[in-house]
């Protein structure tokens, strides 16, 4: 408690906090190519990978060729959304990004 007083106002303490955040959420291969490919090729918009993503399914036009795992990516990138939703502080591909 001493210690959390001491940073608390400093960005030693948000990052401590992100780290203790971000280390119960665990992040698969999948998951990290997601993060990539959202910053890389849609400007870090789930909206836009995620409509792309749904074109594919239905034959549309689409900008980037995934593997036949579509409906397995729609549902990683939901999981994504959701911690990123909740910890709006995290942004997962900065954690990544240097790997």
């Amino acid at each position: 408690v001493l210690e959390e007083h001491l940073y608390k106002d400093n960005w030693s303490y948000m990052f401590k906090m992100t780290l203790t955040i971000v280390n119960k959420f665990v992040l698969s291969e999948e998951d990290k190519l997601l993060l990539v490919l959202r910053d890389e090729l849609y400007g870090g918009s789930w909206e836009t990978f995620t409509t792309d993503l749904n074109k594919k399914l239905i034959k549309r036009p689409y900008i980037f060729r995934m593997a036949n795992r579509i409906e397995e990516d729609i549902e990683r990138i939901k999981r994504l959304v959701q911690y990123e939703t909740k910890h709006p502080e995290v942004n997962l591909y900065d954690l990544i990004k240097d790997d």
